[in-house]
């Protein structure tokens, strides 16, 4: 297994592209089993990192960072409505239509988190669910601190679950005053999907903390494979990677 640790959002996914891309020489070889990221404060970035990735994304036709990020939590949504209610009202009006758009047609994480099981005829909110619960165990005997869980893989529903769901489910735990946030992924890109995931699942992590009068924790990913994947793995990528890391030698070890 391998674990890494880094202070901010961008550097945790430079150091584990890093650990990734010193697999092998070879693009086959670049992944690694059981890879955890632990991120000190999800919400600090670094703005070049971003910003460069997001332009090598672009050029290859690939999804921006905030695209990605939106499948697990639109941010735009939440900042222009005016209650949690309106919020989660808002975008069930939208998955019908989100999920004509190439790539969602086999289902949204947020759908899933916000609308559980996926095929129930009464469904739950996961997300409204956790956040009444800590706040109600707050007030009471409480809170339980690590039994807040949220599905996302169903095996009943997920019958050839490749390309969609990769994210299996969340665990929500409280450390203090701090709401801390473990995801588990099946699969993970780190090309085209890891930044963005991580910024989905820092956002949603905050949402979920400020609205349960909590301060945001560390955010910990733990990725059953990840890979450097050969087909978005580019020269024009891995150049940018290796200069990127130069950069920030000292913060990636």
């Amino acid at each position: 297994m391998e674990f890494i640790r880094a202070d901010n959002l961008s550097i945790a996914w430079l150091a584990a592209a890093k650990t990734l891309l010193a697999k092998s020489t070879v693009k086959a070889g670049r992944e690694a089993w059981d890879l955890a990221v632990e991120i000190a404060d999800p919400a600090a970035e670094v703005s070049d990192i971003r910003a460069g990735l997001d332009a090598v994304l672009t050029r290859q036709g690939l999804q921006s960072v905030g695209t990605v990020a939106n499948t697990i939590f639109p941010q735009s949504l939440w900042q222009s409505s005016q209650s949690r209610d309106e919020f989660f009202d808002r975008y069930r009006h939208m998955v019908r239509k989100l999920k004509k758009f190439r790539g969602n047609n086999r289902g949204l994480y947020f759908d899933r988190l916000t609308k559980w099981p996926p095929s129930g005829v009464e469904p739950m909110n996961q997300v409204e669910t956790v956040i009444k619960r800590i706040a109600s165990e707050r007030e009471g005997r409480g809170p339980l601190r690590f039994v807040y869980d949220m599905s996302v893989f169903s095996p009943s529903h997920d019958k050839r679950p490749m390309g969609f769901p990769c994210l299996a489910y969340l665990n929500v735990k409280l450390d203090g005053d701090r709401l801390r946030l473990t995801a588990h992924y099946r699969n993970h890109y780190f090309v085209e999907r890891a930044y963005g995931n991580y910024v989905g699942l820092a956002r949603l992590q905050n949402f979920i903390a400020g609205e349960s009068g909590l301060m945001l924790g560390p955010l910990t990913c733990i990725s059953g494979h990840a890979e450097l994947e050969p087909e978005n793995a580019r020269s024009e990528f891995l150049s940018w990677l290796r200069q990127v890391i130069e950069e920030h030698q000292a913060e990636c070890n």
